[in-house]
């Protein structure tokens, strides 16, 4: 490994120090090393000449003695200095460790990186290799060791580095880890879990201990010792001791503790005698004992490592880089990866690529495939943690959306939320409620193949597709002729080359042929023949070469799944292991009386022999014990074929061994199958034995390890001499674990009839077991008396179903059809090759559910399970039944006749249809009940059985009634004349259990394609190109019809118009496409669809993101027609489903949907989709007590009923409440509409509708609906209801006490009291208190008592008054007070006063003119008081309080009222002038100069004053006006003069601040612009805000949790206000950010600061304006300050113009709006400021004189 590279060069260094010396053993030892760290030519080269010295020299003991010698010297001179100092043995505490500046620098900088960022920690880059990281490691290691620096944290940052190497050494670890940047690959969620522990043993890099964590410690001294360490090499952290063993991993053994104590030493401690050299010597070996037994354990274990050839995989990523360049797709899932170009074209693997495809990025081999299963479930590990994160985080944002009980939630963001879509993964996997059947059957015969020839193997060329095949014929002595054919993809045969064998000795095959297997590294066909010969035979050019010879020839032969490794059993029955070159690894015997390497030790813990048994205990005990020693004695079966068996395990690992044993001392039995017994053997790569399985009697020749390496097929005889103990002519396949444990049996189905005078004791034979590429199917070829079979056999439920059973196909006439090969293909987990003869049929399987699609109200959700010869069926309308069980099952006459090939549920009718292989089909009519009577879900009948015309071998059956004439059936069948070309339909039309028509549509295709019902009694066909053709089987013609992208082998149709109709189909790879006749588009609806069907109006599917879609059927019209490409989908309603659920079937009637989880069990839901869908057709069709029901019972909102036709509600209603009669369900209604959330108006307009009704049919009845109709208004009408007691009260009595109580119960009791009270009704109020369990009668009669009395002393208006009063209904009590008359008035005055009613008593007054006047005077005090004046004057001013209008009036700055009220009211001219002084000088004040100049000049007679007013707020012309006018010239010198000078003065300071201002703000956004460059994920997002997109499962139950998954109809909406969309904390945050330095909201304030500058330049103009005049006439100086004052607004002007042209650049469309280019909209931030428009105000401001004037 390239990472070993700079220790093997140490190591070379020191063999060759040693080899100088003459220390042979150590220069050997450490050029041993070398070479198996990193191989080089100076380490092999001088690695030879120590082997040649060595044999060169004598071997005397002199000299391994001296060797000794020099190797102990040469150990203990490599002993640690740490380990021999004693100095700080006796100091306490630990000890103060220096450090400098750099190392607590460097301790800092790896302490403030993110623990996950290993590249940041490393310092390296992302691109670099692994031995960047080793040099990386080596140089903080050093710099930052404990014991090397002491500097505070570096412990912490010393095991950061080394975790941080650990990962990124790893090469799956680092692929895991850049997939998932930021996550630990070797926590529980961040990398590939519980795969990834083992992880370091596959890739390259770094290898820990025992395949688990090293601390840091043992990471450091692995590092800096190359992975081997002497007595003593305890490095750093003490004097442990550590051994490093074998080149496939590097296992780490510690011993001692790595900082060692002292013990405490006795104050006066005796003297010892000094020891003799012998009893050093004794001591020394019995301490170092343990160490020599453990040393010499790590030896034999390692042994086989040692010779093991195996080399790591190279690295890969799953992200191009600089690095990884090299792309290439695995063959299987298709996942993109990328590799290293150096480190993949030096692999083995790149060298098992042919050259001419070895830059194809899909090209494979074996060794390749083997490699990216690796890639792959890295790949689906990474995925799997990142969907579920992703799941995860999506479930937080809608709980945080959703809140507490949903109050205030926004349901469209939850619902978009919910809508969310992400990249997942999909596993397929095989669910026990559906069947496997014949997709295709592709037949192909050898007509080239010479007489007396049968094919007997066949190999596949997965690269090109094709098929290698191998005949043979036998010729004289045993011998016979072989035959090499190659078979394209277009199955045209080629013959290759030819080969003869020669038999070596008697045996029992049928063929001389033991192996073929293709070699695509070599391209070769590899023949193993039984005569001991190996010959390869080159596919493209036939050169053919026998490479070996076994001479006692070969019984079994088997490559590794790689092609690596070859394993034969020879004739001498030895296990004999080769190399891809045909080179012995190990031969080996292979009886073996020891178990292997995987032997248990038993301690007795636990065991039989250690436990109390009883009595009973005991005798089970010794039953136990006796079936024990009988299996040991048990014998083989008389069915064996007496040949061993070869089976490797998927990943190659290891391979199982089956062969026959003889018994040390044979049973006193003549049959000779009693005196050998089958024997399971496992070896792992290198040959070594692993474990043998435990006895089992009866135990047969066959032997299948399955491919996903859990257990071993076999099969097992009992009931005879030496079998197994059990029913007679049972015969079990067998599973056996590798550790030779039993693991599970089922039961085979065959009819045997025992007779021992015959080949096949019981008329058949299992001939060979096969496990399919998936594990999922397993294969078992059976030998019968009058043809083979291959049964398909897959389990579910701890229960085996046989699916599938093919036959052989007869060749000639009195031939018994016999296979010659049966084999799964490598990679297509369900194609199958069977050979007869010289005939090969290639079959192509599908899984497929059969389920009833007969729509509503008919439909009886039926689903047909195939098991053998019984179909298990279960109509989910009725009950739920979970596999294997079901609720009834159809038999055939006799369990072990065949499985049907194709079982359909008919279209569109209760019935099945059921196909055989010989082309006969039985019809059963179900007779499902809706409902169980007499313990019976159906009664089914066969109404029809027998052939279909046309002699087909037929694979498909569909069935259908005729929509026009329900008496009438047709039955459709698919498949290939037994003596035609080309694929045909048959159609039979039957009635009354006979055949009356039968046509015969031939199709352009042999064995493939399928057929498609079409709604309606038609019928299409669908080729493998996707393309479909609509077939009139009446006229025998085939018509395009429409065309998927994909080859779809489930599809269903939906009828759009009267002759049209739309197609559905699920392709191989889980793309769901819809096409149709109206157009020639095909919609790709989902690309990780798992399955699909269609019912209750819906397109439903499942997704691999675990999502059940539902798709309206109508849409699918829509999306179709739509001419647009590349359309998006739009968003249909969806829910969660457990993971990995697939569709089992819907049945619209129950509104159910029917699931299958992974594990097995059915799960029914009731998605709130198909219910609503029903809801809506009943309440459609005025069925709404079916409606409602519904409703009810699944919870959906009821003002559906409502909602969904308003009009056609509210003209049914008479209905609504006929069928809806229970009082009960009226209530249950009312109160949902009461909180719909629609308009008060809608909701009245329908409780009052209601009402109306109700009091029609019988008022007596829905009492309590009417009175909860009054309540549930908006706002509640709770006078009504309380009249409606009056009224019942007075009619019938008897319902006035339960009426009142129900009330009660809706609204509360003190509310319906204060109504009462406020009715003024004392007897109705009696009437609710008396019924109230809250009111106690000591508190409201002596109430009652006490207004009754205050109407009796002042009157009914006062009562009202002190009712009201007590209500707070101030307003109402105030009208009670006028109507008790003037002697209230003043009572009424402080009551308006208190409760601040002055406008609803001048209203109430407004015809009483003195108490008019006094309500006004006390509303002007009350506005006074408030500080509105001028509101307060107008008051007086009506209330004839002229004096203190004038105050008010002057309190609001109203000088114009206030003087002209001053005038009317006749005040002295004193007065006057001194009030126009005051007013005047307060305007001033307030800088309103232009007002306060009139004031003093008219009311103030101060010309000084006003004219000092005018200039102060810049009214030249104004100013100079006044003083003209009064003659007052002087005043230009005093007060105009220098008041110019100080205006321009102003004007000038303001002009130089904006400048600056302008100047700094430009300068920043150039600096925000770069940062933003820089680094715009700061810039953008201050506060590290992130969105994360994840969800997690759901219950799939059909209730919902409280608040999570409600649809509209689900949830009433709150009666809060809703959410903002910018909630409180982001408005906080906002504020906080607001200009905040070095983000965007910074430079959104500079833009709009800058925005406002015109604006504010406009007003300095203005000013300007007004002053420039005056500065030119006035003096020379003054004219010079005006010139310069007018370059000044001038040069800002241009400054501020060039500034906006450079922030808002112009666009390039003129339709464009200019918006800033520095900044870009964010999202949930308001519009930026658009470019300001300089000059929007023309102003004339400017003074062309001054710019000519001197």
């Amino acid at each position: 490994m390239e990472v070993n590279k700079d220790e093997a060069q140490r190591c070379l260094s020191i063999a060759k120090t040693h080899f100088d010396s003459g220390n042979l053993v150590s220069a050997l030892k450490f050029a041993k090393k070398s070479v198996a760290l990193y191989s080089t030519p100076s380490a092999v080269e001088l690695l030879e000449k120590i082997k040649a010295k060595e044999k060169d020299s004598d071997g005397s003991s002199e000299a391994g003695s001296s060797s000794t010698q020099n190797a102990a010297r040469a150990s203990g001179a490599e002993a640690h200095p740490s380990a021999s100092g004693t100095s700080q043995r006796h100091k306490h505490g630990p000890p103060k460790r220096d450090f400098t500046p750099d190392q607590e620098k460097l301790v800092k900088r790896v302490r403030a990186c993110k623990v996950t960022a290993y590249y940041e920690i490393l310092d390296v880059k992302k691109e670099c290799d692994a031995e960047d990281v080793k040099k990386a490691y080596k140089k903080l290691a050093l710099q930052l060791h404990p014991d090397k620096n002491g500097a505070p944290g570096a412990d912490e940052a010393f095991k950061l580095v080394s975790t941080a190497f650990t990962i990124l050494s790893d090469p799956q670890k680092r692929a895991a880890y850049d997939a998932n940047p930021g996550r630990d690959p070797t926590s529980r969620f961040g990398g590939g879990g519980m795969d990834d522990m083992f992880a370091g043993r596959r890739g390259g890099g770094f290898q820990p201990a025992f395949g688990g964590e090293m601390s840091p410690e043992e990471l450091f001294e692995f590092i800096f010792s190359g992975g081997n360490g002497g007595f003593g090499g305890g490095g750093f952290g003490g004097p442990g001791v550590q051994f490093h063993f074998g080149p496939g991993g590097f296992q780490t053994f510690g011993f001692g503790p790595r900082f060692r104590q002292p013990r405490p030493q006795p104050a006066d401690p005796e003297p010892q005698e000094p020891l003799t050299p012998g009893q050093k010597l004794r001591a020394t070996l019995i301490q170092l004992a343990p160490l020599l037994i453990f040393f010499l354990f790590s030896i034999l274990s390692s042994f086989p490592d040692m010779l093991s050839t195996a080399s790591h995989p190279p690295s890969f990523s799953f992200t191009p880089t600089t690095l990884y360049t090299h792309e290439r797709v695995t063959s299987r899932l298709k996942v993109p990866y990328y590799v290293q170009p150096d480190s993949f074209h030096s692999h083995k693997i790149w060298d098992s690529l042919p050259s001419e495809k070895r830059m194809d990025p899909g090209s494979t081999t074996p060794k390749v495939r083997i490699f990216e299963h690796d890639v792959e479930r890295t790949y689906i590990n990474s995925l799997r943690h990142t969907c579920q994160r992703q799941l995860d985080d999506r479930d937080r944002r809608i709980q945080e959306e959703f809140g507490i009980f949903g109050i205030g939630a926004d349901r469209e963001k939850i619902k978009a939320i919910r809508a969310e879509t992400f990249d997942s993964f999909h596993i397929s996997y095989q669910a026990q409620m559906r069947n496997l059947s014949i997709l295709s059957t592709i037949p192909f015969h050898l007509e080239e193949a010479p007489d007396k020839g049968i094919i007997c193997a066949v190999g596949f060329d997965v690269d090109n597709n094709g098929l290698l095949l191998v005949s043979e014929h036998p010729i004289d002595n045993g011998n016979a002729h072989l035959d090499i054919w190659r078979v394209d993809d277009k199955l045209r045969a080629q013959h290759v080359s030819n080969l003869e064998t020669r038999s070596v000795q008697p045996t029992s095959r049928s063929s001389q042929v033991v192996a073929v297997d293709f070699l695509p590294e070599s391209r070769s066909l590899c023949i193993i023949t039984a005569g001991g010969d190996i010959a390869t035979c080159g596919v493209d050019d036939g050169n053919t070469e026998i490479v070996g010879t076994v001479d006692n020839g070969i019984k079994a032969a088997s490559w590794s799944p790689d092609a690596d490794i070859l394993v034969l059993v020879t004739g001498e029955e030895n296990l004999l292991q080769m190399t891809k070159d045909f080179d012995v690894i190990v031969e080996v015997p292979l009886r073996r009386s020891d178990f292997g390497e995987n032997e248990s030790v038993n301690v007795g813990w636990g065991s039989k022999q250690t436990q109390f048994h009883g009595s009973l205990g005991k005798e089970a005990a010794a039953t136990s014990s006796d079936q024990a020693a009988a299996a040991a004695r048990g014998g083989s079966s008389p069915d064996d074929d007496g040949s061993p068996r070869i089976s490797w395990r998927g990943d190659g690992a290891f391979f199982s061994v089956s062969s026959l044993d003889k018994h040390e001392t044979p049973p006193a039995t003549p049959e000779p199958f009693t005196h050998v017994r089958r024997v399971l053997r496992v070896y792992d790569r290198s040959g070594a034995l692993q474990s043998t399985s435990e006895p089992v009697p009866g135990l047969e020749h066959v032997t299948a390890w399955k491919p996903s390496g859990a257990l071993i097929a076999s099969s097992q005889r009992f009931g005879f001499p030496g079998g197994g103990q059990g029913k007679r002519g049972r015969h079990d396949v067998v599973f056996f674990e590798r550790n030779g444990l039993r693991h599970g049996e089922f039961t085979l189905r065959e009819l045997g009839n025992e007779n021992v005078e015959v080949t096949r004791r019981w008329g058949y034979r299992v001939r060979e077991l096969a496990w399919n590429a998936d594990s999922a199917v397993l294969s078992v070829w059976i030998e019968r008396e009058d043809k083979d079979v291959v049964q398909l056999w897959t389990t579910g439920n701890y229960h085996w179903y046989l699916k599938q059973e093919i036959p052989a196909d007869a060749t000639s006439e009195g031939v018994t059809p016999r296979f010659s090969a049966v084999r799964w293909h490598p990679e297509d987990p369900l194609r199958l090759i069977t050979i007869t003869g010289v005939d090969v049929n290639d079959y192509q399987l599908v899984w497929n559910t059969c389920a009833s699609p007969v729509m509503p109200p008919d439909d009886m959700g039926t689903v047909a399970v195939v098991d053998g010869a019984s179909l298990l069926i279960t109509p989910f309308r009725v009950q739920n039944v979970p596999p294997p069980m079901s609720s009834y099952q159809i038999d055939r006459a006799f369990k072990h006749l065949s499985p049907p090939v194709h079982v359909s549920a008919a279209a569109n009718a209760d019935a099945l249809a059921v196909l055989y292989d010989d082309a006969t089909v039985e019809l059963w009519h179900l007779k499902t009940k809706h409902a169980i009577k007499d313990g019976k879900v159906a009664e089914p009948e066969k109404i029809w059985s027998g052939e279909v015309p046309g002699n087909l071998a037929a694979r498909q059956v569909v069935a259908w009634v005729d929509p026009e004439a329900p008496e009438e059936w047709f039955i459709a069948l698919l498949g290939l004349p037994k003596d035609g070309k080309h694929d045909v339909i048959v159609v039979c039309a039957m009635r009354d259990g006979d055949i009356t028509d039968d046509y015969e549509t031939t199709l352009p295709a042999t064995g493939r394609g399928r057929m498609v019902y079409l709604i309606g009694g038609k019928l299409a066909w669908e080729s493998v190109d996707g393309e479909v053709l609509r077939v009139d089987f009446e006229n025998e013609l085939t018509t395009p019809f429409a065309t998927f992208l994909e080859y779809c082998p489930h599809a269903r149709s939906v009828r759009i118009h009267e002759d049209e109709w739309a197609i559905c189909g699920l392709t191989s790879t889980s793309k769901l496409m819809v096409t149709s006749s109206l157009t020639p588009k095909c919609v790709t609806l989902s690309t990780n669809c798992s399955s699909f069907t269609i019912g209750a109006g819906f397109l439903i599917f499942t997704t691999a993101a675990h999502y059940a879609q539902f798709v309206p059927l109508p849409e699918l019209a829509s999306l179709l027609e739509d001419d647009a490409t590349d359309v998006p989908l739009p968003t249909w309603e969806q829910r969660r489903i457990e993971r990995g659920s697939r569709i089992v079937t819907v049945v619209a009637s129950t509104m159910s949907l029917v699931l299958q989880m992974p594990r097995g069990n059915l799960e029914t839901v009731n998605p709130r989709p198909l219910v609503l869908s029903v809801v809506k057709r009943d309440i459609d069709a005025g069925e709404y007590r079916s409606a409602f029901l519904a409703c009810r019972k699944h919870r959906i909102d009821l003002n559906i009923l409502m909602n969904h036709d308003p009009e056609a509600f509210m003209s049914r209603l008479s209905s609504f409440t006929d069928q809806v009669s229970e009082v009960d369900y009226i209530n249950l209604f009312l109160s949902g509409v009461g909180q719909s959330g629609q308009s008060p108006e809608s909701i009245s307009r329908v409780c009052d509708a209601i009402r109306l009704e109700l009091e029609e049919k019988d008022l007596k009845k829905y009492v309590s609906s009417i009175l909860t109709a009054h309540v549930v208004k908006t706002p509640p009408d709770l006078e009504a209801g309380l009249s409606l007691l009056l009224l019942l009260r007075e009619t019938d009595p008897s319902l006035v006490e339960d009426a009142v109580k129900y009330i009660i119960f809706l609204v509360n009791a003190d509310k319906l009291f204060d109504t009462a009270l406020g009715m003024y009704d004392f007897s109705l109020v009696l009437l609710i208190a008396q019924h109230s369990p809250k009111k106690d009668p000591r508190e409201y009669l002596p109430f009652l008592r006490e207004l009754r009395d205050a109407g009796d002393q002042h009157g009914l208006g006062y009562q009202k008054f002190r009712i009201d009063d007590y209500l707070k209904k101030y307003a109402k009590a105030l009208q009670g007070l006028h109507e008790a008359g003037h002697a209230k008035f003043e009572e009424a005055l402080a009551y308006v006063e208190k409760h601040r009613l002055y406008t609803e008593a001048l209203v109430i007054w407004s015809d009483a003119p003195e108490e008019g006047k006094a309500l006004l005077n006390l509303y002007g005090e009350y506005l006074f008081e408030r500080r509105e004046f001028r509101q307060a004057a107008i008051a007086f001013v009506r209330a004839h309080k002229p004096r203190r209008a004038l105050v008010s009036y002057e309190k609001a700055y109203a000088w114009q009222e206030l003087f002209a009220l001053a005038v009317k009211e006749g005040i002295t001219a004193d007065e006057l002038l001194a009030l126009g002084t005051r007013v005047g000088e307060e305007l001033a004040s307030r800088k309103r100069f232009l007002e306060a100049g009139r004031v003093l000049l008219e009311y103030g007679k101060n010309i000084d004053e006003a004219v000092a007013a005018f200039v102060q707020g810049g009214e030249f012309p104004e100013a100079d006006r006044i003083c003209a006018l009064h003659s007052r010239l002087d005043l230009v010198e005093t007060i105009l003069y220098p008041g110019s000078y100080e205006t321009r003065d102003q004007i000038s300071e303001d002009l130089q601040e904006m400048t600056e201002q302008l100047k700094k703000q430009s300068e920043r956004l150039k600096e925000l612009t770069e940062k933003k460059a820089m680094d715009p994920e700061s810039f953008y997002n201050p506060d590290n805000d992130k969105t994360n997109l994840q969800n997690v499962d759901v219950m799939t139950d059909a209730a919902s949790t409280v608040g999570t998954t409600f649809t509209r109809y689900t949830a009433a909406p709150s009666a809060t206000s809703k959410k903002s969309k910018v909630s409180s904390k982001t408005r906080r945050k906002m504020a906080r950010n607001k200009g905040k330095k070095g983000t965007v909201e910074e430079e959104e304030y500079i833009l709009l600061s800058i925005s406002k500058m015109p604006s504010r330049l406009e007003a300095v103009q203005a000013r300007a304006a007004k002053v420039l005049p005056y500065l030119l006439i006035y003096t020379h100086e003054h004219a010079s300050q005006g010139r310069d004052l007018q370059k000044e607004i001038r040069d800002f002007e241009k400054l501020l113009k060039d500034a906006i042209d450079t922030v808002w650049k112009e666009p390039e469309n003129d339709e464009d709006v200019a918006e800033p280019q520095v900044i870009i909209s964010a999202p949930g931030r308001g519009n930026l400021p658009r470019k300001p428009e300089m000059g929007a105000v023309a102003l004339d401001w400017e003074v062309k004189l001054l710019d000519i004037a001197s």
